[in-house]
């Protein structure tokens, strides 16, 4: 018995470890990541004089990329440490309670959600002087073209779902760079700003039953883009009915971001993806440009119902959901990402109303937003 339990780890170590290499060998066994990748895989090198010395480097670049089974296995060692150890093999995720996934990477800027959480990316009182003086100068540009600006700040996941985060993070601060923000703008300027993070708060503590964050991804989902989108409304002097008083279906279940960083997109997908209706009888037509974050959207809604100010909703992808739900309220409504905002956008569409909507983590791109951009040179 003991030798057969010998023999079979034996085998099972030389299938693990060469099975893969004669695959790559013979060219067969192809890794999915040839095709799946966002990115261009890494070529065979050529060994010349010229190149001996880079030729290591870029071969076990190319090795890496088109290693047979590299996706099998890097599939199993996700799902394990989620599954059996609740931990993430990626440095981007933290697991948190009952299975939630929580976003710990940087894309722009000093983005640094962790940091948001525990407060430990506070301004100083110059910096607050300082981006105050920038954005009441936005403001005064926006409007000498006949445009009032409105500023929308939408939390964090962590910061409404904290009662599932893991527990080595603690409760969240009570003092943090967006409350910060907030209340420094409030107090000492006369711009119009709209913090959805209270509303938000509130309505998951009363209604735990109704998601409105996804569990697998770093955004809200539609339900959540709803009760924030309503609280703007408002500000817009527009109306949209309680969160009681609209329906509620599962829609199609997205791809949820987190779940992909782990490589386990195809697992993760019990995930309610809310489609909210009921809200209003008025409808839109929409037109979109560009691809991916860079995008465009046009909305035209053709009812005498809707307001006949233009709106021009600027934003990060938080914004795409905010879209859907004003484009009914005005008669003419575009989104435009913030990376694609410049002068030429306000002059073509020529509204009277400009939103500049951020999510908590790309906050230190007020930055830089001007009546010329809103991303950093």
């Amino acid at each position: 018995m003991k030798k057969s339990l010998q023999i079979g780890y034996l085998i099972t170590i030389f299938l693990i470890f060469f099975v893969p290499g004669l695959l790559f060998v013979s060219g067969k066994g192809k890794s999915a990541s040839d095709t799946e990748e966002n990115r261009t895989l890494s070529a065979m090198p050529k060994l010349e004089i010229s190149t001996y010395r880079v030729f290591p480097t870029q071969f076990e670049d190319y090795f890496n990329d088109h290693l047979p089974l590299k996706d099998q296995l890097v599939f199993a060692n996700s799902y394990l440490d989620y599954r059996f150890f609740h931990s993430s093999s990626s440095d981007q995720v933290v697991v948190g309670k009952n299975g939630w996934l929580f976003y710990t990477g940087t894309q722009q800027g000093d983005e640094a959600q962790m940091k948001d959480y525990l407060g430990e990316n506070l301004y100083t009182e110059e910096e607050l002087q300082t981006l105050a003086s920038k954005l009441n100068q936005a403001a005064a540009d926006f409007q000498k073209r006949g445009a009032h600006l409105t500023f929308v700040f939408n939390p964090n996941k962590s910061r409404i779902y904290a009662d599932q985060m893991p527990a080595a993070y603690g409760k969240p601060a009570e003092n943090y760079r967006l409350k910060q923000v907030v209340q420094y703008l409030k107090e000492n300027t006369k711009l119009d700003i709209i913090d959805t993070t209270d509303v938000l708060a509130d309505y998951h503590k009363k209604n735990l039953q109704n998601q409105i964050y996804f569990k697998y991804d770093t955004h809200w989902n539609s339900f959540g883009s709803y009760i924030a989108t309503r609280l703007l409304a408002q500000g817009l002097k527009r109306s949209l009915p309680s969160p009681d008083a609209v329906s509620i279906q599962d829609g199609k279940h997205p791809v949820y971001d987190l779940a992909r960083m782990l490589h386990l997109q195809d697992v993760l997908t019990e995930d309610p993806a809310p489609i909210v209706s009921g809200y209003t009888d008025r409808t839109y037509e929409s037109q979109m440009s560009g691809e991916g974050a860079e995008i465009m959207i046009h909305g035209s809604c053709a009812s005498p119902e809707a307001d006949a100010r233009k709106l021009l909703l600027i934003g990060d992808s938080y914004g795409t959901f905010m879209f859907r739900f004003l484009a009914t309220e005005f008669a003419q409504t575009t989104y435009c990402h913030y990376s694609q905002y410049h002068r030429d956008v306000l002059e073509a569409e020529k509204p009277q109303e400009v939103v500049f909507e951020l999510v908590e983590r790309n906050l230190s791109l007020l930055n830089s937003f001007s009546i010329d951009r809103a991303f950093p040179q």
